[in-house]
């Protein structure tokens, strides 16, 4: 059986062609995401039992073990600044004795454009909450 073709090209290969250029173009497009802001995210009832400064403490030691570097910007504040390569972002962390909140401050080199994100942002947002919420836990165990 013959193969058809196209002006003499396989209709096979223009048809894994397109499939692969789809691919690739849907690759591009989900490198960005909605940016992912942690509000009011309950701090335990267990680690409500700190003083504050030791709830900012934490987070600030969480934050830091993450490659964030931190500072201390008023009372219950935070801001907190990740370098890797190129990329930066800049964030601001504020904390109750009740609930902590991680919000985008600014970002270099990460796609930011309507409300969205390069993904890997997102990636480290979902691991300094968790890491916060652990340490908390941890502190709050220490605490008995």
């Amino acid at each position: 059986m013959l193969a058809r073709t196209f002006r003499g090209v396989p209709l096979l290969s223009i048809v894994l062609c397109c499939c692969l250029l789809l691919l690739g173009a849907s690759a591009c497009a989900s490198r960005v995401e909605p940016i992912y802001n942690v509000v009011n995210h309950p701090v335990s009832s267990a680690a409500q039992r700190l003083p504050l400064q030791e709830i900012g403490h934490v987070i600030a030691t969480a934050a830091a073990d993450y490659h964030w570097s931190v500072v201390r910007s008023g009372p219950g504040q935070l801001r907190a600044t990740y370098e890797r390569g190129s990329h930066e972002a800049v964030i601001a962390i504020s904390y109750s004795k009740s609930a902590y909140s991680i919000n985008l401050v600014s970002s270099e080199d990460l796609k930011q454009h309507d409300g969205e994100i390069h993904r890997k942002y997102n990636e480290w947002i979902h691991n300094l909450e968790r890491a916060i919420e652990e340490r908390l836990d941890a502190a709050a165990v220490a605490l008995k």
